[in-house]
């Protein structure tokens, strides 16, 4: 992440929009578009042929796989935002101290004044990466999973969701800092 990216990121409370992380972020919608579009060609071929079982079926097949499109274009699209959580005193000491706190062990800080975090792989997910940028009194947090490669997943692991409550009850109690 470059300084400008990061800017843009406290500025705006979102990842910065380019060409490829539409595809990068986009890329797991195509399967269940284009099931709708084979299963809407075969509810067009049932009302020619008057065929109610293939309407029936296209019908069917149509609808959840247009809602599951939705669905996963709908998480997609909320994972390039970043949670605003406002928190009195907010040092770097305070969040390490807390990240120690909460168990997250594969965290990193960098100078250009960012955190992130490596979550584990586990039987339900490749694993994630939370990023935590501190602005002022506010913490911006965004957690993104991971797949093969990289691609981001419309996925929340559970267990990484706990940690980031427990996280933020954390860092707003004033309790031995």
């Amino acid at each position: 992440m470059t300084k400008v990216e990061l800017d843009k990121i406290r500025l705006h409370k979102k990842w910065p929009f380019r060409i490829w992380s539409f595809f990068e972020r986009y890329f797991l919608v195509i399967f269940p578009l284009g099931i709708s579009i084979v299963s809407f060609s075969m509810m067009k071929l049932g009302i020619i042929n008057n065929d109610i079982q293939l309407i029936a079926i296209g019908s069917i097949t149509f609808i959840l796989s247009f809602l599951i499109t939705i669905l996963i274009f709908k998480t997609l699209y909320n994972n390039q935002f970043f949670k605003n959580y406002r928190i009195e005193n907010l040092t770097i000491e305070k969040i390490e101290t807390s990240l120690d706190k909460c168990s997250f062990e594969n965290f990193h800080y960098y100078k250009l004044g960012y955190y992130e975090i490596i979550t584990e792989v586990s039987w339900l997910s490749w694993g994630g990466l939370i990023t935590i940028i501190p602005n002022g009194n506010e913490l911006l947090i965004n957690y993104k999973s991971q797949g093969l490669n990289g691609v981001n997943l419309p996925y929340v692991n559970l267990k990484d969701k706990k940690k980031l409550k427990k996280l933020i009850l954390v860092l707003n109690s004033d309790v031995n800092f």
